[in-house]
């Protein structure tokens, strides 16, 4: 099923921020701040598949 203009660009942008979110962690070296971006790159996950959900269950953007 194609998706539309601005689902693909709500998708792209979960994945620049996954993205961002592991560089983050990689260059981190406080384990402390390791953790904390660790959780919200989980968060970030999680919107992720929420939207692939939305998109493949309704066919259309929220």
């Amino acid at each position: 099923m194609p998706i539309n203009k601005k689902e693909e660009e709500r998708l792209l942008h979960d994945i620049k921020r996954l993205a961002i979110g592991i560089q983050l962690i990689a260059d981190e070296n406080n384990n402390s701040k390791r953790k904390y971006l660790a959780n919200l790159l989980d968060a970030e996950l999680k919107r992720l598949v929420e939207d692939i959900e939305d998109i493949l269950e309704n066919g259309h953007d929220k």
